[in-house]
Protein backbone atom coordinates (compact mmCIF):
# COMPACT_ATOMS: atom_id res chain seq x y z
CA UNK A 1 0.00 0.00 0.00
CA UNK A 2 1.36 3.28 -0.73
CA UNK A 3 1.75 5.97 2.00
CA UNK A 4 2.57 9.81 1.74
CA UNK A 5 4.73 11.21 4.08
CA UNK A 6 5.58 14.49 4.92
CA UNK A 7 9.11 16.04 5.35
CA UNK A 8 9.18 17.71 8.85
CA UNK A 9 12.08 20.19 7.86
CA UNK A 10 11.18 21.01 4.27
CA UNK A 11 7.59 21.03 4.57
CA UNK A 12 6.93 18.61 1.07
CA UNK A 13 4.93 15.20 0.65
CA UNK A 14 6.48 12.17 -0.87
CA UNK A 15 4.75 9.21 -2.07
CA UNK A 16 6.58 5.99 -0.58
CA UNK A 17 4.92 3.75 -3.80
CA UNK A 18 6.68 0.01 -3.85
CA UNK A 19 4.29 -1.01 -6.76
CA UNK A 20 5.88 1.56 -8.82
CA UNK A 21 8.80 -0.79 -8.70
CA UNK A 22 7.68 -2.94 -10.95
CA UNK A 23 7.86 -0.46 -13.84
CA UNK A 24 10.34 -1.71 -16.10
CA UNK A 25 12.30 1.60 -16.33
CA UNK A 26 13.25 1.83 -12.26
CA UNK A 27 16.20 1.44 -10.36
CA UNK A 28 18.69 1.66 -13.44
CA UNK A 29 17.18 -0.89 -16.25
CA UNK A 30 17.21 1.72 -18.76
CA UNK A 31 16.62 1.21 -22.65
CA UNK A 32 14.55 1.82 -25.76
CA UNK A 33 11.38 3.46 -24.55
CA UNK A 34 9.56 2.06 -27.74
CA UNK A 35 7.49 -1.50 -27.01
CA UNK A 36 9.63 -2.94 -24.20
CA UNK A 37 10.44 -6.25 -24.30
CA UNK A 38 9.54 -6.46 -27.99
CA UNK A 39 5.43 -6.84 -27.84
CA UNK A 40 2.71 -4.61 -28.83
CA UNK A 41 2.71 -1.20 -27.49
CA UNK A 42 -0.68 -1.26 -24.73
CA UNK A 43 -1.68 2.01 -26.24
CA UNK A 44 -2.14 1.30 -29.73
CA UNK A 45 -5.70 0.47 -31.24
CA UNK A 46 -6.31 -3.01 -31.02
CA UNK A 47 -4.55 -3.68 -28.44
CA UNK A 48 -7.01 -2.24 -25.63
CA UNK A 49 -7.06 -5.46 -23.71
CA UNK A 50 -3.15 -4.79 -22.76
CA UNK A 51 -4.28 -1.92 -20.43
CA UNK A 52 -6.80 -1.51 -17.39
CA UNK A 53 -10.34 -1.16 -18.37
CA UNK A 54 -11.13 2.85 -20.04
CA UNK A 55 -12.44 5.05 -17.47
CA UNK A 56 -13.39 7.63 -19.84
CA UNK A 57 -12.51 8.04 -23.67
CA UNK A 58 -13.26 10.30 -26.66
CA UNK A 59 -15.56 8.36 -29.20
CA UNK A 60 -16.92 10.44 -31.91
CA UNK A 61 -18.86 7.64 -33.70
CA UNK A 62 -19.82 6.03 -30.13
CA UNK A 63 -17.86 2.99 -30.85
CA UNK A 64 -17.38 0.18 -28.03
CA UNK A 65 -15.54 1.16 -25.31
CA UNK A 66 -12.49 -0.76 -24.59
CA UNK A 67 -12.28 -1.08 -28.52
CA UNK A 68 -10.25 1.06 -31.30
CA UNK A 69 -12.16 3.95 -32.56
CA UNK A 70 -11.48 6.31 -30.23
CA UNK A 71 -9.28 9.91 -30.29
CA UNK A 72 -8.28 10.15 -26.44
CA UNK A 73 -8.37 7.57 -24.29
CA UNK A 74 -7.77 7.46 -20.54
CA UNK A 75 -7.19 4.17 -18.20
CA UNK A 76 -5.99 3.46 -14.48
CA UNK A 77 -2.01 3.27 -14.37
CA UNK A 78 -0.66 -0.21 -14.33
CA UNK A 79 1.55 0.40 -12.07
CA UNK A 80 -0.73 3.54 -9.41
CA UNK A 81 1.65 5.48 -7.50
CA UNK A 82 -1.68 6.19 -5.61
CA UNK A 83 -4.68 3.64 -5.08
CA UNK A 84 -8.52 4.27 -5.19
CA UNK A 85 -8.56 2.97 -2.11
CA UNK A 86 -12.78 2.34 -0.70
CA UNK A 87 -15.20 4.68 -1.98
CA UNK A 88 -16.67 7.14 0.66
CA UNK A 89 -13.94 6.38 3.27
CA UNK A 90 -12.45 9.83 4.18
CA UNK A 91 -8.51 10.34 4.00
CA UNK A 92 -7.39 10.21 7.45
CA UNK A 93 -4.26 11.67 8.49
CA UNK A 94 -1.42 10.13 11.19
CA UNK A 95 0.90 11.58 13.49
CA UNK A 96 3.64 10.32 15.60
CA UNK A 97 6.29 12.87 17.05
CA UNK A 98 7.40 14.04 13.86
CA UNK A 99 6.32 11.61 11.33
CA UNK A 100 2.90 12.48 9.90
CA UNK A 101 1.24 10.84 7.43
CA UNK A 102 -1.67 9.86 5.02
CA UNK A 103 -2.88 6.75 3.60
CA UNK A 104 -2.03 6.83 -0.31
CA UNK A 105 -5.17 7.08 -1.56
CA UNK A 106 -6.33 8.80 -4.71
CA UNK A 107 -5.92 8.47 -8.45
CA UNK A 108 -3.61 7.92 -10.94
CA UNK A 109 -4.63 7.93 -14.71
CA UNK A 110 -2.85 7.83 -18.32
CA UNK A 111 -4.54 10.28 -20.27
CA UNK A 112 -3.09 7.69 -24.30
CA UNK A 113 -3.21 11.26 -25.61
CA UNK A 114 -3.44 9.76 -30.11
CA UNK A 115 -4.24 6.90 -31.55
CA UNK A 116 -1.18 7.07 -33.58
CA UNK A 117 1.95 5.88 -32.11
CA UNK A 118 4.36 7.77 -33.88
CA UNK A 119 2.85 11.05 -34.04
CA UNK A 120 4.70 13.60 -31.30
CA UNK A 121 2.34 16.34 -29.78
CA UNK A 122 4.21 18.93 -31.53
CA UNK A 123 2.94 17.21 -34.16
CA UNK A 124 -0.99 17.21 -33.42
CA UNK A 125 -3.41 19.04 -35.23
CA UNK A 126 -5.11 21.66 -33.27
CA UNK A 127 -7.84 19.81 -33.22
CA UNK A 128 -6.35 16.90 -32.16
CA UNK A 129 -4.30 19.06 -29.15
CA UNK A 130 -8.18 20.21 -28.37
CA UNK A 131 -9.57 17.29 -27.91
CA UNK A 132 -6.70 16.07 -25.15
CA UNK A 133 -7.39 19.43 -23.18
CA UNK A 134 -11.16 18.64 -23.13
CA UNK A 135 -10.69 15.18 -22.49
CA UNK A 136 -8.63 16.21 -19.11
CA UNK A 137 -10.27 19.52 -18.44
CA UNK A 138 -13.55 17.07 -18.11
CA UNK A 139 -11.71 14.40 -16.31
CA UNK A 140 -10.16 16.34 -13.69
CA UNK A 141 -13.49 17.97 -13.08
CA UNK A 142 -14.86 14.40 -12.75
CA UNK A 143 -12.06 13.48 -10.12
CA UNK A 144 -12.43 16.57 -8.09
CA UNK A 145 -15.89 15.53 -7.37
CA UNK A 146 -14.25 13.09 -5.01
CA UNK A 147 -14.26 14.19 -1.39
CA UNK A 148 -11.09 12.64 -0.83
CA UNK A 149 -9.45 14.72 -3.55
CA UNK A 150 -7.93 17.86 -3.25
CA UNK A 151 -5.52 18.44 -5.82
CA UNK A 152 -5.59 16.44 -9.59
CA UNK A 153 -1.76 16.82 -10.85
CA UNK A 154 -1.66 16.74 -14.95
CA UNK A 155 1.59 16.29 -16.38
CA UNK A 156 3.16 14.99 -19.79
CA UNK A 157 6.73 13.88 -19.72
CA UNK A 158 8.00 13.29 -23.41
CA UNK A 159 11.01 11.75 -24.02
CA UNK A 160 13.20 9.17 -21.36
CA UNK A 161 15.13 12.12 -19.84
CA UNK A 162 12.30 13.68 -19.20
CA UNK A 163 10.73 10.41 -17.22
CA UNK A 164 8.59 8.87 -20.02
CA UNK A 165 8.42 5.22 -19.76
CA UNK A 166 6.89 4.57 -23.22
CA UNK A 167 7.45 6.06 -26.70
CA UNK A 168 3.54 6.69 -27.36
CA UNK A 169 2.44 10.30 -26.18
CA UNK A 170 0.74 9.86 -22.91
CA UNK A 171 -0.20 12.21 -19.95
CA UNK A 172 -1.03 11.14 -16.59
CA UNK A 173 -3.50 12.64 -14.25
CA UNK A 174 -3.01 11.92 -10.37
CA UNK A 175 -5.63 12.72 -7.98
CA UNK A 176 -4.13 13.05 -4.41
CA UNK A 177 -5.56 14.41 -0.83
CA UNK A 178 -3.52 16.99 -0.43
CA UNK A 179 -2.58 20.42 -1.86
CA UNK A 180 1.13 20.11 -3.13
CA UNK A 181 3.79 22.38 -1.19
CA UNK A 182 5.20 23.74 -4.34
CA UNK A 183 1.44 25.09 -5.04
CA UNK A 184 0.44 26.20 -1.22
CA UNK A 185 3.89 28.06 -1.46
CA UNK A 186 3.08 29.87 -4.57
CA UNK A 187 -0.83 30.48 -3.56
CA UNK A 188 0.86 31.75 -0.34
CA UNK A 189 2.82 34.22 -2.24
CA UNK A 190 0.74 35.46 -4.28
CA UNK A 191 -1.68 36.00 -1.11
CA UNK A 192 1.14 37.92 0.32
CA UNK A 193 1.49 40.34 -2.42
CA UNK A 194 -2.27 40.68 -2.51
CA UNK A 195 -2.43 41.73 1.12
CA UNK A 196 0.73 44.25 0.28
CA UNK A 197 -0.01 45.62 -2.97
CA UNK A 198 -3.42 45.02 -3.09
CA UNK A 199 -3.08 43.63 -6.51
CA UNK A 200 -2.97 40.17 -8.22
CA UNK A 201 0.82 39.25 -8.74
CA UNK A 202 0.15 37.15 -11.48
CA UNK A 203 -1.60 40.07 -13.63
CA UNK A 204 1.34 42.23 -12.21
CA UNK A 205 3.91 39.44 -13.76
CA UNK A 206 1.80 39.63 -17.03
CA UNK A 207 1.66 42.90 -17.36
CA UNK A 208 5.09 43.78 -17.29
CA UNK A 209 6.38 41.00 -19.06
CA UNK A 210 3.82 42.84 -22.17
CA UNK A 211 5.69 45.90 -21.19
CA UNK A 212 9.25 45.20 -21.57
CA UNK A 213 8.64 42.27 -24.30
CA UNK A 214 12.59 40.77 -24.13
CA UNK A 215 11.03 37.75 -22.75
CA UNK A 216 8.13 37.29 -24.26
CA UNK A 217 7.92 34.33 -26.88
CA UNK A 218 4.38 33.98 -28.41
CA UNK A 219 1.01 35.90 -27.47
CA UNK A 220 -2.53 35.84 -28.50
CA UNK A 221 -5.79 36.65 -27.27
CA UNK A 222 -6.14 34.51 -24.50
CA UNK A 223 -2.30 33.96 -23.68
CA UNK A 224 1.16 34.77 -23.11
CA UNK A 225 3.82 32.73 -23.10
CA UNK A 226 7.69 33.95 -21.84
CA UNK A 227 10.57 33.02 -20.75
CA UNK A 228 10.49 33.89 -16.78
CA UNK A 229 12.65 36.15 -15.78
CA UNK A 230 14.56 33.74 -12.94
CA UNK A 231 14.18 30.72 -15.66
CA UNK A 232 15.15 27.28 -14.04
CA UNK A 233 16.22 25.98 -17.17
CA UNK A 234 17.15 26.74 -20.31
CA UNK A 235 14.47 27.62 -22.49
CA UNK A 236 11.63 27.16 -19.91
CA UNK A 237 7.99 29.19 -20.35
CA UNK A 238 5.34 29.83 -19.09
CA UNK A 239 1.97 30.11 -20.43
CA UNK A 240 -0.08 32.07 -18.45
CA UNK A 241 -3.71 33.39 -19.61
CA UNK A 242 -4.59 36.87 -19.55
CA UNK A 243 -7.88 36.11 -17.94
CA UNK A 244 -7.85 36.05 -13.88
CA UNK A 245 -8.47 32.38 -13.23
CA UNK A 246 -7.51 29.74 -9.97
CA UNK A 247 -9.17 26.73 -12.53
CA UNK A 248 -8.16 25.33 -15.32
CA UNK A 249 -11.73 23.91 -15.35
CA UNK A 250 -13.32 27.37 -15.82
CA UNK A 251 -11.31 27.88 -19.46
CA UNK A 252 -14.21 28.08 -22.26
CA UNK A 253 -14.06 26.23 -25.40
CA UNK A 254 -13.03 29.02 -27.33
CA UNK A 255 -9.61 29.49 -24.76
CA UNK A 256 -9.00 25.94 -25.36
CA UNK A 257 -9.01 26.10 -29.05
CA UNK A 258 -6.46 28.99 -28.72
CA UNK A 259 -4.78 27.32 -26.38
CA UNK A 260 -4.18 24.04 -28.35
CA UNK A 261 -3.09 26.26 -31.16
CA UNK A 262 -0.60 28.30 -28.86
CA UNK A 263 1.07 24.70 -27.10
CA UNK A 264 1.36 22.84 -30.45
CA UNK A 265 3.28 26.06 -31.65
CA UNK A 266 5.66 26.07 -28.95
CA UNK A 267 6.48 22.94 -29.04
CA UNK A 268 7.32 22.97 -33.01
CA UNK A 269 9.06 26.13 -32.03
CA UNK A 270 11.49 23.87 -29.63
CA UNK A 271 11.75 21.13 -31.96
CA UNK A 272 13.15 23.76 -34.73
CA UNK A 273 15.79 24.68 -32.93
CA UNK A 274 16.39 21.47 -30.99
CA UNK A 275 15.10 18.35 -32.91
CA UNK A 276 12.81 15.81 -30.75
CA UNK A 277 13.82 17.21 -27.58
CA UNK A 278 12.53 15.44 -23.75
CA UNK A 279 10.59 17.89 -21.79
CA UNK A 280 7.87 18.16 -19.54
CA UNK A 281 5.04 20.42 -18.88
CA UNK A 282 2.72 20.94 -16.47
CA UNK A 283 -0.36 22.32 -14.75
CA UNK A 284 -0.65 24.90 -11.97
CA UNK A 285 -4.72 25.04 -11.13
CA UNK A 286 -6.51 25.11 -7.84
CA UNK A 287 -10.21 24.17 -7.08
CA UNK A 288 -12.93 27.02 -6.43
CA UNK A 289 -13.32 25.61 -3.70
CA UNK A 290 -9.08 26.23 -2.38
CA UNK A 291 -9.05 29.25 0.42
CA UNK A 292 -6.47 30.71 -2.04
CA UNK A 293 -8.51 30.40 -5.43
CA UNK A 294 -8.92 34.44 -5.28
CA UNK A 295 -5.34 35.33 -5.21
CA UNK A 296 -4.24 32.40 -7.40
CA UNK A 297 -3.95 32.02 -11.17
CA UNK A 298 -3.88 28.81 -13.56
CA UNK A 299 -0.72 28.64 -15.89
CA UNK A 300 1.44 25.92 -17.32
CA UNK A 301 4.65 25.32 -17.20
CA UNK A 302 7.04 23.96 -20.01
CA UNK A 303 10.28 22.80 -18.97
CA UNK A 304 12.24 21.36 -21.62
CA UNK A 305 15.03 18.75 -20.42
CA UNK A 306 18.68 20.41 -22.10
CA UNK A 307 20.56 20.43 -19.09
CA UNK A 308 20.41 18.37 -15.95
CA UNK A 309 20.32 19.00 -11.71
CA UNK A 310 23.42 18.55 -9.62
CA UNK A 311 24.65 18.93 -6.66
CA UNK A 312 24.35 22.91 -6.51
CA UNK A 313 20.54 22.05 -7.45
CA UNK A 314 20.01 19.59 -4.58
CA UNK A 315 22.01 21.71 -1.77
CA UNK A 316 20.14 24.78 -2.21
CA UNK A 317 16.54 24.55 -3.94
CA UNK A 318 18.65 27.39 -6.76
CA UNK A 319 19.21 26.49 -9.86
CA UNK A 320 22.48 27.38 -12.62
CA UNK A 321 21.33 28.55 -15.94
CA UNK A 322 23.39 28.67 -18.63
CA UNK A 323 20.83 30.38 -21.08
CA UNK A 324 19.74 34.17 -19.88
CA UNK A 325 15.85 33.66 -20.77
CA UNK A 326 16.01 37.12 -22.99
CA UNK A 327 18.38 34.95 -25.22
CA UNK A 328 16.14 31.93 -24.99
CA UNK A 329 12.93 33.82 -26.10
CA UNK A 330 14.55 35.75 -29.03
CA UNK A 331 15.25 32.18 -30.31
CA UNK A 332 12.19 31.04 -30.03
CA UNK A 333 10.72 34.21 -31.60
CA UNK A 334 13.20 33.67 -34.57
CA UNK A 335 11.78 29.75 -34.92
CA UNK A 336 8.52 30.53 -36.48
CA UNK A 337 7.28 27.73 -38.20
CA UNK A 338 5.49 27.44 -41.48
CA UNK A 339 2.36 25.61 -40.24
Amino acid sequence: MSQLRRDPVRGHWSIIAPNRRRRPDDHGEHGPIERRGGGPCPFCPGNEEHTPPEVDAVRPNLTTANAPGWLVRIVPNRYPALLAGAPGVAVVGARAGLQETLPGVGSHEIVIATPDHGRRASHFSVDQWDTLLAACQFRMGQLLQDPRVKYVVLFHNHGERAGASREHEHLQLMGIPMTPELIRQEAGRARAYRERRHRCLYCDVLESELAERSRLVLCDEAFVSYAPFASRMPYELCVLPRAHRASFLHLSHRDRCLLAAHMRELLQRLERLFGDLPYNWVLHSLPDTDADADVFHWHLELLPRLSKQAGFEWGTGGFINGTPPEEAAASLRAAITST
